[in-house]
Formats: C-alpha cells, sequence, structure tokens
C-alpha cells in the first residue's frame, strides 16, 4: 500500500533533489521525517542494546579473569540501568567499599568476589555461584544418607568432609 502511494505521488508531483535527499511535496516529507526518526529510534534502541550487552560481556569477563577492580566497574555502569532496583545491591556494594569498611577489608571485598573452578587463568567463578555447587553437593548427600540425615553428628562428619566428596566427584567426571 505504501509503496503504491509514494508511487502514485511521484508520478504527479515532479521530484526535486537536494543534496542526496528525494522531495515531491511536504505531506511527502512529513512522511519521510516521520520514517526517519522511526529509524534513528530503532538505531538508537539496538546502540543501547549493544552498549548495554557489551557491558554485560565485560563484567562476565572479568568474572572469569578474577579482576576485582574491573568487577566493580562494570558494577558501576550497572548501577544506571539498575537505578530501579529496589533491591540495590550496587549501591551497598559501593558504600561499603568506599566508606564503611576500612582499607583491609575494602581491598578484601573488591578482590575476593571469584574462586577458581579449574586450574588455569580465566576459569574463575562467581563465590555466591561456588557456594550454590556446594549446596547441590550436599543435598545428595542428604539425600543418601535418608533418615540418619537427622543425626547431627553425622551431618558434621559429612560437612567437613565434602571438599574431599567433590574433589572425587570431579576426579571421577573428568576420567
Amino acid at each position: 500500500m505504501a509503496k503504491e502511494k509514494r508511487q502514485h505521488e511521484s508520478q504527479h508531483v515532479p521530484v526535486i533533489i537536494h543534496d542526496q535527499i528525494h522531495v515531491t511535496s511536504s505531506a511527502s516529507t512529513q512522511q519521510q521525517s516521520s520514517v526517519t526518526s522511526e529509524a534513528d529510534d530503532m538505531y538508537s534502541y539496538k546502540c543501547s542494546f549493544l552498549e548495554y550487552s557489551m557491558i554485560i560481556e565485560n563484567f562476565f569477563d572479568a568474572i572469569r579473569e578474577g579482576d576485582g577492580e574491573r568487577i566493580l566497574r562494570c558494577w558501576k555502569f550497572q548501577l544506571l540501568y539498575l537505578k530501579h532496583d529496589a533491591d540495590c545491591f550496587d549501591l551497598t556494594l559501593l558504600f561499603q567499599i568506599n566508606l564503611l569498611l576500612s582499607p583491609r577489608d575494602a581491598h578484601r571485598l573488591v578482590w575476593n568476589r571469584t574462586t577458581s573452578s579449574k586450574s588455569g587463568n580465566g576459569n574463575n567463578i562467581p563465590l555466591d555461584l561456588a557456594l550454590e555447587f556446594m549446596n547441590r553437593i550436599l543435598k545428595k548427600v542428604v539425600l543418601k544418607l535418608g533418615p540418619n540425615a537427622t543425626n547431627h553428628k553425622c551431618m558434621d562428619r559429612y560437612c567437613k568432609g565434602i571438599d574431599v566428596s567433590k574433589a572425587i566427584l570431579e576426579k571421577f567426571d573428568h576420567q
């Protein structure tokens, strides 16, 4: 429909070329300006989406590398996007590092955010994710214990040996 309308208008009004822009009439210029504003909106949306995607990718790369300062910098950038979030962990983290904690504790908070999942560089994972992995292993142990899971001494023994159990499971999976 729009193609037919443009073709009809181009037949009745002579086309005037100004600096590579085709103008036929005042109605078509309004139509073209609305098309360019729509294109600009789409372009702006795509640019902002790519910008945010690159911030997230940089954040995940900083976690993989274990770079605490870059993780903190990415949190600062994400704070702009998460300003309406009621559970604003980013702002609390920045207050703790810059105001509330001693320099020693602030340094620990910045640099102790990841743990190595495997040997070598670029294999770090966040500490809370590592804790979730340990909880999953502990839940498997509790299921295997059955009725003995209510015995506190038995649970303490298994909890103290969970690192060994995890290492054995990883070796078994690897082989």
